[in-house]
């Protein structure tokens, strides 16, 4: 079974927010001093009436067929912090995470269109008005994230 990594971006039920993020991404020149230039492909559509943009780091997985960089996995952290500044600038969506086929998990059922308790999930002040219970620093403006219990003081 593949499993790929990517940023989902959940803009609600506006196609607008949607374009408007995806085209944020769009100008994005992801490179890491360990590991250079990383493409992203970046893309938007609806799942269930809710718009979502993907940015996908190619070959960031495992068991991806065709493109493959098995080197990305070992910057997880750097590729999630690289793809949260950017995120940072951008506005009008709901929520957003970086991790492992995130679809999966935040849009699973009508329920999980609601959940914001998943470490390193960004999510928008206005949308939510009951944070998880667990450690939760400012983003940017409008925005929160939710870390890991042990990461208080970490960087998203």
């Amino acid at each position: 079974m593949a499993v790929g990594f990517y940023l989902a971006i959940d803009c609600g039920t506006s196609q607008q927010a949607a374009d408007s993020v995806a085209s944020h991404f769009r100008t994005l020149n992801l490179r890491l001093p360990e590991i250079g230039k990383v493409d992203c492909d970046v893309s938007a559509g609806s799942i269930g009436g809710q718009y979502i943009v993907a940015v996908v780091p190619l070959g960031m997985g495992y068991g991806l067929p065709g493109y493959s960089r098995p080197e990305l996995l070992v910057h997880e952290d750097a590729i999630r912090e690289a793809l949260y500044e950017h995120l940072s600038l951008a506005s009008g969506f709901r929520r957003a995470i970086f991790c492992a086929d995130p679809c999966d998990c935040i849009f699973d059922s009508p329920k999980e269109s609601m959940d914001i308790d998943y470490p390193y999930m960004i999510y928008a002040n206005t949308e939510f008005s009951q944070p998880p219970q667990q450690n939760i620093k400012p983003f940017s403006r409008g925005y929160s994230i939710v870390l890991p219990c042990n990461d208080r003081d970490a960087s998203p």
